[in-house]
C-alpha cells in the first residue's frame, strides 16, 4: 500500500498554492496568487481587504481574515520585517490571521513537504527494511534526523549554497546504493553512518524547498524548528507503517526484493535530474 502511495507522489514535490501579500504602505498590501502546479484552475482565496488598483487596502492592523477553499500556504510580509505564515487546507480553509508567527505555522509545510516527497519516504521505508533490530534501527533513524537537519540549517540560513539540481540527482543515487544495500546479507558497516552520509544530501533537498518560500526575518530559528518537526512527524509515520510489514518481509527473505523498486525507481529519477542539469 505504501509503495503505491509513494509511486504515485513526486520526488520532493512542494508546489502548493501561495498567497503572497507585502505591505508596500502603511495598511496597502501587493498581493499575489500562485495556484498549485497540481490545480492550476483553483480558486483564488477571499481576503477582507479592499482592492485599490493594484494594491489591497487592509487597514493598519493587515488582513484579518483569509479563506481558501483549496487551501494556500499564506505568506503576510510587513514592512518592519516581520513575516507571518500559514498553511490552510480544504479542510481548514480558512484562517483569521491575527497571531504572530511561531513554529506552529510552518510545521504543516514540513509535513506536507515529507509526505509528498516520494524519494525520502522511499528512502526511510528502505531504512526500516534493512536494519532488522530494533535499536540499531532507532539509532540509524537518528543519525538521519540530525544529518538532515544540520545541512537543512546550514542550507536555510546561507551558510552552505549549492545547485539544487545536483543534490536532488544525489539524493536519487542515494536510493540506489541503499538498494544495493538491501541485495547483501547484511548491511556493509553499522547502518547509522550510511543514513546519517545520505541525511545531510536529503536536509540539502529540504532546503530547497524552503527556498521557494522564504524564512522570515528574525524569525529563521522558529520557522527552520516548526518545519523540521513536520518532517519528522511524517519520518516516524513512515516508520510505524514499514515496521511490520518489513518484519514479514525479512521472516520470509523476501527483503531484497525492496531493492527491485527502490533502486530502479532511484535509477530513473537520478537520470531525469541528470538530464535537468
Amino acid at each position: 500500500m505504501i509503495l503505491l502511495l509513494l509511486l504515485s507522489a513526486e520526488a520532493h514535490l512542494l508546489d502548493p498554492g501561495v498567497l503572497a501579500m507585502r505591505e508596500a504602505t502603511a495598511g496597502l498590501f501587493v498581493v499575489q496568487w500562485r495556484p498549485p502546479a497540481a490545480a492550476p484552475g483553483a480558486e483564488q482565496p477571499a481576503i477582507d481587504c479592499v482592492r485599490r488598483e493594484m494594491l489591497w487596502d487592509c487597514g493598519v492592523s493587515g488582513p484579518t481574515r483569509i479563506v481558501a477553499p483549496d487551501g494556500a500556504l499564506v505568506v503576510i510580509s510587513r514592512r518592519d520585517g516581520e513575516q507571518t505564515v500559514h498553511s490552510l487546507t480544504p479542510a481548514r480553509p480558512e484562517w483569521t490571521a491575527t497571531q504572530r508567527p511561531g513554529p506552529g505555522a510552518w510545521l504543516p509545510l514540513g509535513l506536507r513537504h515529507a509526505l509528498t516527497g516520494a524519494d525520502h519516504l522511499l528512502f526511510v521505508a528502505g531504512l526500516v527494511v534493512l536494519i532488522a533490530e530494533v535499536r540499531p534501527l532507532i539509532a540509524a533513524i537518528t543519525a538521519f534526523t540530525i544529518a538532515h537537519s544540520l545541512t537543512l540549517a546550514a542550507a536555510a540560513l546561507g551558510v552552505l549554497t549549492l545547485p539544487q539540481a545536483p543534490v536532488e540527482a544525489c539524493i536519487a543515487l542515494s536510493l540506489v546504493l541503499l538498494a544495493v544495500q538491501l541485495t547483501r546479507p547484511a548491511p556493509s558497516g553499522p547502518a547509522w553512518r550510511l543514513a546519517a552520509g545520505f541525511g545531510l544530501l536529503h536536509g540539502l533537498g529540504f532546503a530547497g524547498a524552503l527556498a521557494g518560500v522564504g524564512l522570515p526575518p528574525g524569525g529563521q530559528v522558529p520557522a527552520l524548528l516548526g518545519f523540521n518537526i513536520g518532517v519528522e512527524l511524517a519520518q516516524l509515520a513512515v516508520v510505524a507503517v514499514m515496521f511490520l510489514p518489513a518484519r514479514w518481509l525479512r521472516a520470509r527473505g523476501l527483503q531484497r526484493s525492496a531493492a527491485y523498486v527502490i533502486g530502479p525507481l532511484g535509477v530513473a529519477w537520478m537520470l531525469e535530474r541528470i538530464l535537468s542539469f
